[in-house]
């Protein structure tokens, strides 16, 4: 899946932090994949003050995050549920369209 550095932000704090062993695996894998690497740190100029996290928009580049089928249906499950609680957030809409939507094609 494609995604933007930003959603990789978003996303990592609406992983589960509790489930079964063969989960937190998957959501271990997956933290890493989201997390920026060494590289886009210093490719993209991405620095934290505090809990803020800023980087140059106009070095970075999408990435595409290998996101097997267990993990789609949690994150699928995690949005639609922030939906039906009307707690969607400005941040999660292109993430909620992403993992919810019907892909065309």
């Amino acid at each position: 899946m494609l995604l933007t550095l930003q959603e990789r932000f978003v996303l990592l704090p609406l992983l589960p932090k509790e489930g079964s062993f063969v989960t937190l695996k998957l959501i271990r894998e997956l933290q890493g994949a989201l997390a920026p690497s060494e590289e886009e740190i210093k490719a993209f100029a991405i620095v934290q003050t505090d809990a803020q996290v800023r980087w140059d928009p106009s070095l970075v580049k999408d990435k595409e995050v290998e996101i097997g089928e267990t993990m789609t249906g949690l994150m699928r499950d995690t949005l639609v549920r922030l939906d039906e609680a009307k707690s969607l957030r400005l941040e999660h809409m292109s993430l909620y369209e992403k993992f919810t939507l019907p892909v065309e094609g």
